[in-house]
């Protein structure tokens, strides 16, 4: 699952990047990545890359702002869109830039 962040603005400050799933009812949110930035201008900029999603489990995905203080802003998700599903064919390995993939069977 690729991420993308578009801000119109400078983004500056320590963010994250959180997820959770449809096995805990999306009640759950599981930190990803911390982010740092200082005048950064994010226009459709890939910010992270999630390898460990599971076929057939429904993802969501959020970003907040984080203070100083560790306090974080509310989650803000995509716009239009709940959850992300994928349904995967094959098993994954990725390791050094190299991807492996397995038959289910």
């Amino acid at each position: 699952m690729r991420l993308y962040f578009t801000n119109p603005g400078e983004s500056n400050g320590i963010f994250v990047i959180t997820r959770t799933d449809e096995r805990s009812d999306y009640m759950v949110w599981e930190d990803l990545q911390y982010l740092q930035f200082h005048r950064a201008i994010l226009d459709n900029t890939l910010i992270y890359t999630d390898f460990t999603i599971e076929s057939g489990i429904k993802y969501k995905y959020a970003i907040q702002q984080e203070n100083t203080a560790g306090l974080r802003t509310n989650p803000c998700m995509e716009e239009g869109k709940n959850e992300r599903f994928v349904d995967f064919d094959y098993s994954y390995l990725f390791a050094d830039g190299v991807q492996l993939r397995l038959s289910l069977n």
